[in-house]
């Protein structure tokens, strides 16, 4: 018989994340408000980025970020999106395609092991992905590397939840009591980029200098329950909700979404439901 293969923690965990955004490829970014589209535009306003540049953007999706940078950097400057799920790399791919860029590629890579030389890009961005790498340090260290001397980095995460809202996490928590949850190590990580203080902080560790933190916060409207519902399925809390169908059934996922349905209390407007989204923007420099 073979020898029993120990896959590492941080392997299985970036198998189940590039399986949940591959599962919800197709929808990312595409329903509800587009949020994601806002927050990207502003990355890459806030990066400052010069016509004929080289850019990386790691995590990039559906090109929230990606497709602003084309424009900046226009036909002399080059731009590659990277992102651990392979539906989310072909769905690139063929938006790419569709709008006639030939100086934009995506292709799938690990943000912990960038495949390309040292000093090669003159800007990387990195937008709503940095919580989700299991070593983030090493996935700085990578985008220092590829870094030019005196190269910028942007990066994305997000602010205080809205209060309204909290909850909708108490409401997870109830449903979910799963053993996979993240770790109390994991939550202070996660907490960290939650902050501007923390968001120096590792900008600080990770080498990086004139650091600084823009935090901004704009306003978002689903137009009825079952858009906010579908919008879910489409982005990050998709893990949750999987975990629930998979813990309690489609009956439980079903209960969750009804209990979802009652508790939007203050979040119900006549016009829609609105929610307030905080995010921050960590911009930095290779010294």
């Amino acid at each position: 018989m073979a020898d029993d293969v120990t896959v590492p923690q941080s392997d299985q965990q970036k198998s189940r994340i590039a399986g949940v955004f591959g599962r919800a490829a197709s929808a990312y970014d595409q329903v509800g408000p587009r949020f994601f589209a806002h927050f990207g535009l502003r990355l890459v306003e806030l990066s400052q980025l010069h016509e004929g540049a080289a850019v990386l953007d790691v995590g990039c999706g559906r090109g929230a970020s990606l497709f602003p940078v084309a424009d900046r950097i226009g036909p002399t400057g080059n731009a590659i999106g990277i992102d651990l799920a392979e539906s989310m790399i072909d769905e690139m791919t063929h938006d790419i395609r569709a709008r006639g860029l030939a100086n934009v590629k995506a292709q799938v890579m690990d943000a912990e092991d960038l495949r390309f030389p040292a000093e090669t890009f003159d800007h990387v961005l990195c937008g709503f992905c940095l919580f989700f790498f299991p070593q983030r340090e090493r996935a700085l260290a990578e985008m220092r590397r590829v870094l030019r001397p005196g190269g910028r980095l942007a990066i994305s995460t997000w602010g205080k939840f809205d209060a309204q809202w909290e909850w909708f996490d108490e409401l997870l928590d109830s449903y979910l009591q799963d053993p996979e949850a993240p770790s109390n190590e994991d939550d202070e990580k996660l907490a960290e980029t939650e902050t501007p203080a923390g968001m120096l902080a590792v900008l600080g560790e990770a080498g990086f200098a004139d650091a600084q933190v823009v935090s901004e916060s704009a306003w978002f409207t689903y137009g009825t329950h079952d858009e906010w519902w579908a919008t879910l399925w489409s982005h990050g809390v998709r893990i949750d909700l999987e975990r629930i169908e998979a813990r309690l059934g489609s009956r439980g996922l079903a209960e969750f979404k009804a209990e979802t349905r009652q508790r939007m209390g203050a979040s119900m407007r006549s016009g829609g439901i609105r929610q307030e989204m905080s995010v921050l923007y960590t911009l930095g420099a290779r010294p």
